[in-house]
């Protein structure tokens, strides 16, 4: 058996056996990871970030649930890569709801696509 397989079968285990599925992912994640499977734990990784399921510190905004709404514009604004700034949307559409952040963020989105399509 490979790494790989054994990673997988060991994330499947873990999803099933759990109650707490976001638990779950983590757990998948971080055991895939460990056994060397690491397109699996990206691919969980990724699952997560889409769902918004990502702890605090793994958003790429240092003490993000700190931050004001004015304060997390201004740190969503500084961000570059567009998986980061999806990634702060789905967080705060699964956990915190503000639509001032999450406004500026489709917006800071916006201006990015149209940017690398020289649209501006």
């Amino acid at each position: 058996m490979s790494w790989s397989t054994r990673g997988l079968d060991r994330a499947i285990e873990t999803l099933t056996a759990s109650r707490d599925a976001d638990a779950a992912l983590q757990t998948a994640e971080d055991i895939t990871r460990r056994e060397g499977a690491t397109a699996v734990a990206e691919a969980i990784h990724s699952a997560r970030t889409t769902a918004g399921v990502l702890d605090p510190g793994e958003l790429p905004i240092g003490d993000y649930d700190d931050l004001t709404v004015p304060q997390a514009v201004a740190a969503v604004k500084e961000l570059t890569d567009p998986a980061d700034i999806r990634a702060v949307v789905a967080y705060e559409e699964a956990h915190k709801s503000r639509h001032g952040v999450v406004s500026a963020a489709q917006a800071h989105l916006a201006a990015i696509a149209q940017e690398v399509a020289g649209i501006t």
